[in-house]
Formats: C-alpha cells, sequence, structure tokens
C-alpha cells in the first residue's frame, strides 16, 4: 500500500489478488477520517502523487493512470502514459515511482529509465525527455546491466533518481538537472548507496535520502551536495520529510519501528523519539504535524504531532535557553529583522548559511545578556556584496543550545 496527502485527502492505494485501486480518505478532522470513494481496476498499482485536480498513478506494466479527482467522489481515468518500447526484457519495464513538479511529471520506469512529461494538458500527457544510459557493473557472464531506477523527487530544478544494481548489494542516487534547451534533462553525478535500495524523500528545500544511513542532500545546488548523515538500524521501507522533522519507517522481524529526527538543522541531526508498532508498515506521508502511514494488513493509521497521537508522549526535553524567531520578511526584497531571545546570559553566535553549508554572513558574536534582542541584515554577505536569490539558514548558538530559521531573499 502506498499514500499520498492532497488537500485535505489521503490518497491511498492498494492491491489484491486481482485488481488494484485508489481509496480516498477525507481528513478535516484527523480523530474522525471519512472513507469518500473508491476506484477500482488500476493493476498493480505503486506510487501516486497529485497536482491541482489530477492524481498520477504508477501501475507497473499498464504504465501511468492519469485521474482527474477533482470531485473526489466521482475519480475518473482521464488518460493512460504507456510503458515506453525498448529492446530490454519488457518484464523488467514497469511504471514504479512517480514525481511531480509545476506542469513536469517524471516516472521511473525500472530497467527503462526515467522519463520526463509534460502534463501541461493531464489528459494528453506527453514525454519529452528521458534519462536511460544507467548502467551497473555486476559479476558473472554479462558484465553490464541496466540499472532498476525505483524512486524519484524533485526539488528546484534538480531530480534525484534513486536505482537498484541487479545482483548486487549496492544501490545508487543520480542526480539529474532540468534545462529550458534540448535535452531538458542532464547528468550531473551520482552517489553510491549501501543496500539494496534507497528510499528519497523532499520537504522542498532538503532532500532525504535513507537506506542504512539517512543522508541529507541540498535541493537546490546544481551538484550533488551532502550536508550530513545519520545510521539507521532495520531495514528502511519508507521515509518522509516535512517542517523540520524526518519520519524513517524501519522493518524488524514482524514489527515497524517509526524514528523521528528532527533536521531543522541539517547539519546537526537529532533523534527525538522511536514508535514500535505491531504490524508492518508500507509507506508513510506527512503534511505539518499530520502523519499518515499505511500497512500490509490494509489499514490507514493517522499519527499527530511529531508521532503522538496518544501513542507516545513528547520525549523530555532541555529547557530552552536559546529561541530563535523566524525572520521577517520572508520572502524579503532587502532588509531583514531577526530576533532572538536567551533565558541566562549566554555566548551567542548568530550567522548566516548558503544551502552548501557555508557562512555567508556573521550578523552577531560575543557576550550577550538574557532577554530579547533584535538584529537587522541587509541581504548581503561578510564583504558587502549581495547576495542572489535563494533560500538561506539563519542559525543560533547559545549555551549548547542551537536554532535553526529559514529566510528567502528575492531579488
Amino acid at each position: 500500500m502506498k499514500v499520498f496527502l492532497w488537500r485535505c485527502y489521503a490518497l491511498v492505494l492498494f492491491t489484491g489478488v486481482r485488481t488494484g485501486g485508489l481509496f480516498t480518505l477525507l481528513l478535516e478532522d484527523p480523530y474522525a477520517p471519512v472513507a469518500v470513494d473508491t476506484l477500482l481496476g488500476l493493476g498493480a498499482v505503486s506510487d501516486i502523487v497529485a497536482e491541482g485536480g489530477f492524481a498520477y498513478i504508477a501501475a507497473g506494466e499498464a504504465g501511468v493512470w492519469v485521474v482527474n479527482t477533482n470531485d473526489v467522489r466521482n475519480p475518473r481515468i482521464v488518460a493512460q502514459l504507456s510503458v515506453p518500447q525498448t529492446p530490454l526484457d519488457q518484464n523488467s519495464v514497469k511504471a514504479v515511482a512517480v514525481s511531480v513538479r509545476s506542469h513536469w511529471l517524471y516516472v521511473a520506469f525500472g530497467a527503462a529509465g526515467l522519463r520526463m512529461v509534460d502534463i501541461t494538458n493531464p489528459s494528453q500527457p506527453a514525454t519529452v525527455g528521458k534519462y536511460d544510459d544507467w548502467w551497473c557493473e555486476v559479476p558473472g557472464p554479462v558484465r553490464y546491466r541496466p540499472c532498476q531506477v525505483t524512486g524519484v523527487v524533485t526539488c528546484d530544478d534538480n531530480v534525484f533518481v534513486s536505482g537498484r544494481c541487479p545482483g548486487a548489494p549496492r544501490a545508487e542516487i543520480h542526480l539529474l538537472r532540468v534545462y529550458a534547451d534540448a535535452p531538458p534533462l542532464k547528468y550531473v553525478g551520482k552517489r553510491i548507496c549501501p543496500g539494496y535500495s534507497v528510499e528519497l524523500a523532499t520537504d522542498g528545500y532538503f532532500v532525504y535520502s535513507a537506506s542504512k544511513t539517512l543522508r541529507i542532500w541540498s535541493g537546490s545546488d546544481p551538484g550533488l551536495n551532502l550536508l550530513s548523515e545519520w545510521e539507521l538500524q532495520g531495514q528502511v521501507v519508507s521515509l518522509a520529510a516535512s517542517d523540520g522533522f524526518v519520519y524513517v519507517a524501519c522493518r524488524e522481524d514482524d514489527h515497524t519501528v517509526i524514528k523521528l529526527l528532527r533536521v531543522g538543522d541539517p547539519w546537526q541531526v537529532e533523534a527525538v523519539s522511536e514508535l514500535h508498532l505491531p504490524y508492518r508498515i508500507t509507506d508513510l506521508d506527512c503534511r505539518g504535524p499530520l502523519i499518515v502511514g499505511v500497512s500490509e494488513e490494509g489499514f490507514v493509521h493517522l499519527f499527530w504531532n511529531g508521532l503522538a497521537a496518544g501513542k507516545t508522549g513528547e520525549p523530555p526535553a532541555l529547557p530552552r535557553i536559546a529561541h530563535l524567531y523566524p525572520p521577517w520578511p520572508s520572502p524579503a526584497m532587502g532588509f531583514v529583522k531577526i530576533g532572538y531571545r536567551l533565558a541566562i546570559d549566554s555566548e551567542v553566535r548568530l550567522v548566516v548559511f548558503d544551502l552548501r553549508g557555508r557562512v555567508v554572513r556573521t550578523l552577531s558574536k560575543g557576550q550577550r545578556p538574557a532577554g530579547e534582542h533584535r538584529i537587522g541584515w541587509d541581504g548581503t554577505d561578510n564583504t558587502g556584496q549581495p547576495l542572489p536569490s535563494g533560500v538561506y539558514l539563519v542559525r543560533l548558538e547559545a549555551a549548547g543550545q542551537t536554532a535553526v530559521q529559514k529566510v528567502v531573499l528575492v531579488r
């Protein structure tokens, strides 16, 4: 089963002995979800995304279904994107994962690689680009085999693609970048990941990958910029990210452990809590404090406020000595006001990072008294040069604690 949160609905994919389908759940009140409608006959469904009033469903050999969901009580199929015809074994060419950004749909087709599809008119999807030059060196008489592309997420103009090497305990992440000219997809670089597969997720700022290790990547850099790593235990089956938190579902025997990690500061991952569930979660998605999981047993599970939902309390927290307020305004065209509060007198360091992890501006450094503090930033670096448009991170360090807020500059 797979789940995707869209507007105030959970779009749930399920598979049966003879068919697969789409189940829609209304979550206006997460404590009292309401079943809305079911669409059957979709085949071997494996992934779903939604944009505007349409859902895009990866359905194995059937390709991709485009479903009009403007009327959630009467969803209907309006188009089908077939699997590409290649000289490869067609049994290995299946639609397995989808991602959407703006009017572009990205489809992972297994051994046939990735396709970039124009969905300006969702009822007439048109393939405009592809990436299928992905081969793995494997033991045996056939030295090279096509990689099985298994996942895709997008962030800004970057497309992160995961793949599995047949016959080898190795997975890879490839970074592609979208350009206006032809070909629209261009290869940038790759990283090898231990394990047979890797899960991908994004919160719109950063990209997260998980196999045996959680890795955090800059989502907007024109290169594979690794920010930090965190070791994981168990078999990772799903990954979701939102609002400075990452949720990792790990399979351990016949149960699942959901790990909650705080990543508001992407260079300093913090383990917050774990939730042990007596069933096998297959997928997670989240929006703000709401986390939705689906399990092999065919149930939808809802959690609230960092895995709480009546299952666990908030873990004991250190008293907050330093509190950093959100910069204002954001987006900003020039001057930004930044405020923070200290509970005690403390040595303070207030700096601005770019998404590559470089300190571009030091705003304050030294001993500061307890109380409220305000400082202005004109959007320049340490040399006085204006910084380009983009996302920046303001980081406050005081008394051994760290707080981070995002700010967007617009030129």
